[in-house]
């Protein structure tokens, strides 16, 4: 090996068989899979995102500021279910347009998650529902993720899931389950001692989805613009309300931006009260990019106006 060239020769030999070792072994070890999963709402998305960091990869069916109730069923979302390994429901009948979406992805391998398991449900009907009641939810009022507390709930059910699809995934997914449980307590004790102040205050609201909203910070609906869930307000129903928001005193009138602002704000125009765009999911308006942006928005707006005049 006193030739030069024969060891240069030797060495090239040598890292060329070290290369090829290390190729083997990092061929032997299976690739970080990331869980594609595919949510019904946008906020069932963020707070996936939350939990599964870069170990999933999500999508929502529904867009933020789309009436959860009517989501069109299209082709293309099938294709997407078919590629994913989890599929996350709010359930309680909300989103039963999902299944014909799941069945015909035809995913046999798909984890199907119905993150209302654990919720403390309201408003469940003590008697049958029919069509008489309007559009009346038969297993309670599924608006849950709006109180703030039932987000940790979901958070800790999508957790359990992520941890059978990938149990060699099981702590990160914990310490960023402990984060985001973190972050919810203490954003929940800052806009409880912020709302304090306006606990009691009476509102009117379009639809009968702010119950769970309404009782994490201390609000009172007193009313509903439509007559019955899901149908359009009459000019009746719209006096009646008129002068319900005038004998109790009302001054916020909550809407969604996917109802037309018509009925509210002619509440607004003959009572005083101040008709108010409020956010049900993430990218229900601009600036509500999280979960946590939904609350932050929400009472910020409130308070803003309850603090108009004094």
């Amino acid at each position: 090996m006193s030739n030069p060239l024969q060891k240069a020769i030797h060495m090239l030999k040598r890292s060329s068989l070290l290369a090829l070792g290390l190729t083997l072994l990092w061929a032997a070890v299976p690739a970080a899979q990331v869980i594609d999963v595919v949510t019904s709402t946008t906020d069932l998305k963020s707070i996936t995102d939350a939990v599964g960091g870069d170990k999933v990869r999500s999508t929502s069916i529904a867009r933020g500021n789309q009436n959860i109730h009517f989501v069109d069923v299209l082709p293309s979302y099938m294709l997407k279910i078919k590629k994913a390994r989890l599929y996350v429901k709010i359930g309680m009948g909300l989103d039963q347009w999902a299944d014909p979406l799941i069945d015909g992805s035809r995913n046999a391998n798909l984890m199907i998650l119905d993150c209302s398991r654990d919720i403390e449900k309201l408003d469940v009907p003590s008697s049958a529902v029919d069509a008489s009641m309007g559009d009346v939810h038969p297993y309670g009022n599924p608006h849950y993720w709006l109180d703030p507390r039932n987000g940790k709930v979901m958070a800790r059910t999508i957790f359990d899931a992520l941890c059978r699809l990938s149990p060699q995934d099981a702590p990160y997914f914990a310490e960023r389950l402990k984060t985001f449980e973190m972050l919810m307590d203490q954003k929940m004790e800052v806009w409880k001692k912020l709302f304090e102040p306006y606990h009691g205050t009476k509102i009117v609201v379009y639809h009968d989805d702010w119950r769970y909203f309404a009782g994490a910070f201390g609000l009172n609906v007193v009313g509903f613009v439509e007559p019955k869930p899901g149908l359009e307000p009459t000019p009746s129903h719209l006096f009646h309300v008129a002068n319900l928001i005038r004998n109790e005193h009302v001054r916020l009138i909550g809407y969604q931006p996917y109802f037309s602002e018509q009925a509210p704000q002619s509440l607004a125009d003959q009572t005083g009260a101040r008709a108010l765009v409020l956010a049900t999911s993430v990218g229900c308006v601009p600036g509500v990019y999280t979960y946590l942006d939904i609350f932050e928005y929400n009472l910020s707006r409130i308070i803003a106006v309850l603090n108009e005049g004094g």
